[in-house]
């Protein structure tokens, strides 16, 4: 285990270790134990109704809110308030995810979910519009809180589980992820439908509480608790980390940009879309994001490719804003064909610059001289999910707002200019840290010669090492 204070031979020791793991024919894609596998699948289900909980209203709040006299501009603050708790919360989570442990966590965030949603289909009983909004904001923010905390959990067991495949493995969870954003709505309105506004959120939660049964029996416990806690002043010394950070942060402020844009922009294309059209144009970005996000993981870690991937991802994304404008500087007519050629590629190229930025992180974190175990690892997903949470937040805000002042094809053409800045900051702090700090990074798959999981079954999967 790397001791903290040792930053100065830690280059060596992972290069022996490399070098070493090499010699043996290091297999970067062990066979999966079984419990290894059902963890992965109960973690997958349960990120899908997080995230489901998440986009579940859009189709069915907003009409119930305006029949109760509740403005506009409150409703968006009921939305955006679930992104701004999780921003707040998450770091928290990771602070006190090794004393609490990564399955008390996650079972604890859960069922804040679980009781968030079920609370939230009565709130159609309220009697007065000041209770409707103080509830409203209440209950989703535990239910963001409970969010903050499973999904940090879940990141965390997934760098304990798969030590040796973790951008890999996030990258499938993202399916799920992208699953639930995209079908929450839809799940939404079919049983707002059938059964009335309550019937949505009782059957989510309903769903939860299920998931949370099984995990109790599923996940194994935390046998061996670390006797510190991780340090966030270490993790954000870190030059790497920060600059990883405002990847994940342009990421997702460009996929909240076109929520609430979007629609209008398509508005006035000929012929006319219908919504069903129009959803299918939003369904592009998450859909294309969520399929090629296993693809992007496995080749982070195959190749250990993060910061290459994360520069290329963003300069595409360049490219994409360019054609969903169509942006001014090139001249395209606003036609369906151009914009949705931009949509789908906006879904490839924020999927290749945003699926390895955990792993990059965790790398970071390494060769800097934090050890790599469970606090490390819990500090690194809480971060992580602060700054994807501050850009959902903010992007339809920043969004909204450029709209309004500059037109759409104005405020893509910003974003777009958001990216290729990313490109070249992240490139010039890149070639910084090789030539004048720290050197070449050491690739990530001498992860796995750090932290071994066992390959019996019944061995705790996310005791840390101290």
């Amino acid at each position: 285990m790397v001791e903290k204070g040792e930053s100065v031979d830690i280059h060596s020791k992972v290069s022996v270790q490399e070098h070493s793991n090499e010699e043996e024919g290091q297999e970067e894609n062990p066979k999966f134990t079984k419990r290894q596998i059902l963890t992965f699948i109960s973690l997958s289900l349960a990120n899908f109704f997080d995230c489901s909980s998440f986009s579940l209203i859009a189709p069915i709040y907003p009409k119930e809110a305006e029949d109760n006299g509740v403005g506009s501009t409150v409703i968006g603050l009921i939305f955006g308030s679930f992104s701004f708790v999780m921003f707040i919360v998450s770091p928290i989570c990771g602070k006190i995810l090794p004393k609490v442990g990564a399955k008390f966590m996650f079972l604890s965030g859960e069922f804040l979910c679980a009781g968030a949603n079920i609370i939230f289909g009565f709130l159609n009983k309220m009697d007065n519009k000041t209770q409707f909004v103080v509830f409203s904001f209440v209950v989703r923010g535990v239910g963001a809180a409970g969010a903050a905390a499973a999904v940090t959990a879940m990141f965390a067991i997934i760098a304990n589980t798969f030590p040796g495949n973790v951008a890999k493995m996030i990258g499938m969870l993202e399916v799920f992820s992208g699953l639930g954003f995209m079908l929450g709505p839809l799940i939404g309105g079919v049983l707002d439908q059938a059964g009335g506004f309550s019937l949505p959120f009782l059957a989510v939660g309903v769903a939860v509480i299920a998931i949370i049964i099984i995990n109790v029996f599923l996940l194994p416990n935390d046998d061996v608790k670390p006797k510190e806690l991780g340090s966030y002043r270490e993790l954000w010394r870190i030059p790497a980390v920060w600059f990883t950070s405002l990847a994940i942060l342009t990421g997702s402020l460009a996929l909240g940009f076109l929520d609430p844009t979007l629609a209008d922009h398509l508005h006035d294309i000929d012929p006319k879309l219908n919504p069903t059209q129009t959803g299918a144009c939003f369904l592009l970005v998450g859909g294309v994001y969520a399929l090629t996000s296993p693809f992007w993981g496995w080749l982070a870690d195959k190749e250990n490719a993060t910061r290459p991937m994360i520069v290329g991802g963003f300069l595409a994304a360049f490219v994409s804003y360019l054609l969903i404008g169509p942006s001014p500087l090139i001249h395209l007519p606003k036609e369906l064909w151009v914009i949705c050629l931009g949509l789908g590629f906006l879904g490839v190229s924020i999927g290749c610059g945003l699926t390895p930025t955990f792993q990059d992180m965790l790398v970071s974190s390494r060769w800097y001289g934090m050890s790599d175990d469970l606090p490390t690892h819990s500090l690194v997903s809480g971060h992580f999910n602060s700054m994807f949470s501050i850009g959902t937040f903010a992007g339809p805000v920043l969004g909204g707002f450029l709209v309004d002042n500059l037109t759409f094809k104005w405020a893509a053409t910003i974003f777009s200019g958001l990216s290729l800045g990313l490109c070249v900051v992240f490139t010039i702090f890149n070639l910084w840290e090789f030539r004048c700090f720290k050197g070449r990074r050491p690739p990530s798959r001498s992860s796995s010669s750090v932290l071994i999981v066992s390959d019996d079954e019944t061995a705790p999967l996310l005791g840390a090492k101290s």
